[in-house]
């Protein structure tokens, strides 16, 4: 827990103050987010898969800290409820598109093979 007195952000210090014991693991995930941005990059393949785990799982937070560590903009937590609701927003429409996307794959699919699969006998 030593990592506590090590967070310099503003935005990782609220999210604390709003996080309960429970979900101590979100701001562990936070300050290695600030200590990747800092750093400048990654140091090993490990450090790599990390990196990519902790930007997969909080983009909009990882995007908040960068800009906080490079250009010195304060993420509010207002601002931070809005960016997370736009995300999630975004997701669920990327993820409604695929859906469908693939559905409709699939039926075009079944077009294209239901007259071969009558022509060899196969039930209707």
């Amino acid at each position: 827990m030593d990592y506590l007195k090590l967070i310099t952000t503003r935005f990782v210090r609220d999210r604390l103050r709003e996080t309960s014991w429970a979900d101590r693991w979100y701001i562990e995930d936070l300050y290695h987010i600030e200590r990747f941005v800092k750093q400048g990059g990654v140091k090993s393949v490990m450090q790599g898969y990390y990196r990519q785990a902790l930007m997969l799982h909080h983009p909009v937070e990882w995007e908040c800290i960068s800009r906080e560590i490079t250009a010195g903009e304060v993420t509010s937590p207002q601002e931070f409820a809005q960016l997370l609701r736009e995300h999630k927003e975004r997701e669920a429409a990327e993820k409604q598109a695929r859906l469908r996307a693939r559905l409709e794959g699939r039926e075009a699919y079944d077009r294209a093979h239901r007259d071969l699969w009558l022509q060899m006998g196969g039930r209707p």
